[in-house]
Order: C-alpha cells, then structure tokens, then sequence
C-alpha cells in the first residue's frame, strides 16, 4: 500500500480533499511546466541537488530558478525572481503556476513525511 493510499485509509475526507487540490492544481498552469518544476521540488526534497539542464528555454530555467528558492525558503523568492517569470507568464498565469506548485509540493512532503511515520 503506498502512502497516499495509506492517508485515504486513515483519512478518507482529508486524502478526498488533496486529491483534489492536485487535480484542479493541474489544470490551472502549463503541465509540461508544472512537470518538469516538481521533478525539481521533488529531487531537493529526497535531499538532492538539481542541476538545471542546458537545453532549457529562458521560461523553463526562470520556472526552475523560482522553484529551486521555493522549495528552499518560500519566504526568500526574490524580486528578480518573479520577474522572471513574468517575462514569460502573465501575472495571472503567474499566481496560477505558484498554486499548482504549492500544492504539489505540499502533497510531496505530506508523502514524505506520512511514508515515515506511517510505517
């Protein structure tokens, strides 16, 4: 039994709502994008490095850049950060992106932590 089906056992209503939140999550930004930003958030969370690879576009990198701080301290996304993104997204895409991110990224460490203490 892996551990999201673990949380349903446990949690059915709770497990009910974050399965939810990922489905609305991946439909409000790219997914190519959103994809390719949790392999990141995910490799940092197992305690990793990610190293950006070169044939990236200039979204793609920003997109990652951001996520790399993010995951790291949310708290210290940077100006220059945003406006990154926002050579690339509309503010509106933008806050869509960072939703799906969140969620994503919330629902990998619940994951992490669960497949811990769950055992």
């Amino acid at each position: 039994m892996d551990t999201l089906e673990r949380l349903r056992e446990l949690h059915p209503d709770g497990a009910a709502r974050l399965a939810h939140l990922n489905t609305v999550a991946s439909g409000v930004t790219d997914p190519q994008l959103l994809a390719l930003c949790v392999t990141c958030a995910d490799t940092m969370l197992q305690g990793a490095s990610y190293d950006i690879p070169s044939e990236l576009d200039a979204r793609e990198v920003a997109a990652l850049e951001f996520t790399e701080q993010f995951v790291t301290s949310v708290g210290d996304v940077s100006d220059e950060q945003v406006q990154a993104l926002l050579e690339h997204l509309s503010p509106e895409e933008l806050y869509g992106f960072i939703g799906a991110l969140y969620v994503r990224e919330m629902t990998r460490r619940v994951e992490l932590v669960a497949g811990r203490v769950l055992r």
